[in-house]
């Protein structure tokens, strides 16, 4: 039998995780785009690779790594562990003195922030982000960092924020920009389609939506990317059921409940709601509050309660169970508030003077609701602000 000498077999041994890191980083970024962020099989070569990689390299080797974890955990695990990761990056980038590191560093933070959500701090990380990019960097930075365009993501992050925090014609603007951005990769074209999408739904305007979401499954399709379809098929399905076709929308979005997503899965809420389906509506809303709960993903919790707070109406049958919906509807108010996120306040305060129509707390409502209708300096003909006005304007019962 012939033995190698021992120092050959050293060498190897030390190469191996090299090797092997050397195939998870390119894979890495490969299953974020074909499977998606958040599934199982990108969360465990992300792992993988940051263990074989903790104590074997830093500094700019580990910053990629580390990045990837960050991705994994943004999507599947708690926020505060991904702000921490987050924090880390940027530890790392400025120990550098790297500017496209930073960057990145900035990038995790605004998406992480935007789901806390913590909206200044992530705007801050937004500017910073956006001062530092450079659309030379584009190819080099879809194929390391999480396979899309940086600059893109960052408009597409400005998309959720800014109809968030009250300027819906702003967020459209964003995602127009987000799409351009793109240029022409395919992963970052897809995600900057579906924030579109996303907007023209919470703005109402169903033709949009269908338009932009039926987009990104054609291009999906085409390319070979099926992670996004899932998601614009929930915009199309919502779309649609407002329309009318409500029994083929809600089965539609239910087959995709194993997302669990709190943001995509209120729609079949609101589609549960107008149905009348009160059981399945109550059912889906308290295990999506579980999700907030657990991943802290807070970014949905007003909107989740104040239609916890509808569903409770449809059904009150004493006191008691007003008092309830009462409650959910003023706790989606003050989450709200407490956020800074004026669209879901607004809703929230809707639902609260429709509530009390009336009753002796009318007219406390309609001011509040007033108040927040007049912190809005755009985007006056969208589904809620027209909403808004009408009940502002409505004559009071005598």
């Amino acid at each position: 039998m012939t033995h190698c000498p021992a120092s050959t077999v050293s060498r190897t041994d030390e190469r191996e995780p090299v090797r092997e890191l050397e195939i998870l980083q390119p894979l890495s970024t490969a299953t974020f785009t074909t499977n998606g962020y958040g599934s199982v099989v990108t969360r465990a070569v992300a792992e993988r690779a940051f263990r074989v990689a903790d104590g074997l390299v830093d500094g700019s080797e580990l910053f990629p790594i580390l990045w990837g974890l960050w991705i994994t955990t943004h999507f599947s695990s708690a926020t505060d562990r991904a702000v921490e990761l987050g924090d880390r990056l940027l530890v790392i980038a400025e120990d550098e003195g790297d500017d496209e590191l930073r960057m990145q560093a900035h990038h995790a933070l605004w998406t992480t922030l935007i789901q806390v959500p913590a909206y200044p701090r992530a705007i801050e990380h937004l500017g910073e982000g956006a001062n530092l990019y450079r659309p030379e960097w584009h190819e080099r930075h879809c194929a390391v960092f999480g396979g899309h365009d940086p600059g893109s993501c960052a408009q597409r992050a400005l998309v959720l924020t800014l109809w968030a925090t009250g300027h819906p014609d702003q967020a459209v603007a964003a995602g127009e920009e987000a799409v351009r951005l793109a240029q022409d990769d395919a992963f970052s074209v897809m995600t900057a389609r579906l924030a579109l999408a996303f907007v023209h739904r919470e703005r109402g305007d169903l033709e949009a939506t269908e338009r932009e979401a039926e987009a990104l499954i054609a291009l999906a399709r085409e390319w070979g990317l099926p992670a996004n379809i899932d998601w614009a098929s929930i915009l199309v399905a919502w779309a649609r059921g407002r329309r009318g076709s409500i029994d083929a929308a809600i089965a539609e979005i239910a087959d995709r409940l194993g997302m669990k997503d709190p943001g995509y899965l209120a729609m079949l809420v609101e589609l549960l709601l107008l149905d009348g389906r009160t059981v399945e509506g109550l059912a889906l809303v308290d295990d999506l509050l579980v999700v907030v709960d657990e991943k802290d993903h807070r970014q949905y919790e007003a909107e989740l309660h104040r239609l916890r707070g509808e569903l409770l109406l449809l059904t009150a049958s004493s006191e008691a169970d007003r008092a309830e919906a009462e409650h959910a509807m003023g706790r989606a108010a003050s989450v709200a508030a407490a956020q800074g996120a004026v669209s879901f306040e607004l809703r929230a305060r809707m639902s609260l003077v429709r509530f009390h129509e009336g009753t002796d707390r009318a007219d406390q409502t309609i001011r509040e609701l007033r108040d927040t209708y007049e912190r809005f300096d755009e985007g006056f003909t969208t589904e809620d602000l027209i909403a808004a006005r009408a009940l502002i304007e409505a004559p009071t019962p005598q």
